[in-house]
């Protein structure tokens, strides 16, 4: 039902290097970003949950939307393999969702045959080929009882494969964008409040649009 372009770490950390964020930059930020109040009971000062300025907030909303829709676009509706069959290019229904434009994002995909398979962004020309594993198989299970304990243990549960989702995965060496970067980085895109109130608008999380698109 789906199709996982998955990059390298080689690529991630690349991306990372041009500012694109990860859980624990966030977590950091955050941290480093909370309101110092006094405690009565404590008689101290104390970190709150509240962060110190709407420009804190924003910013930290911009990354965590921006990390979000950068993984959701790595995702596309429908299979496709890497096959000797040739396909001329075509487009892929991602789960990175454009409020302005009111569709899910895009990708691009053809195979020029012989076990190759290529994917492109919306704002690039050029078709990046898969490396390593491909055609790997992936599928959803549901299990009778909910697992338990580290390691999680499964014995005596019975593992169900009724309605469960199938997903194939490619390797590919490079990053694929749901937004156009600006000189190369992914940090522009709060590197203001104006930069980060724009992006927000354009790209908020719609859990209704989410589920719609599932």
């Amino acid at each position: 039902h789906y199709t996982a372009f998955i990059p390298t770490n080689e690529a991630i950390e690349e991306a990372v290097a041009n500012g694109l964020p990860t859980w624990e930059e966030i977590r950091a930020d955050y941290d480093s970003s909370r309101k110092i109040v006094w405690d009565e009971i404590e008689q101290d000062s104390v970190l709150s949950d509240s962060l110190r300025s709407t420009e804190d907030s924003l910013r930290l909303q911009a990354k965590i939307t921006y990390l979000t829709n950068f993984i959701r676009y790595h995702f596309a509706d429908n299979s496709i393999f890497a096959d000797k069959s040739a396909r001329a290019e075509s487009e892929m229904v991602t789960s990175s969702y454009d409020k302005e434009l009111g569709l899910f994002c895009k990708l691009y995909v053809d195979r020029p045959g012989n076990d190759v398979l290529r994917v492109r962004d919306a704002y690039s020309n050029t078709m990046m080929e898969t490396v390593g594993e491909k055609n790997v198989l992936a599928r959803d299970i549901e299990c009778s009882l909910k697992p338990v304990g580290r390691p999680m243990a499964t014995s005596g549960k019975k593992i169900t494969l009724d309605a469960s989702s199938a997903c194939v995965i490619h390797l590919i060496p490079g990053i694929l964008n749901h937004t156009e970067l600006k000189n190369g980085r992914h940090d522009s895109e709060w590197a203001s409040v104006a930069a980060a109130k724009k992006y927000i608008k354009r790209y908020a999380i719609s859990k209704e649009k989410f589920d719609s698109h599932e």
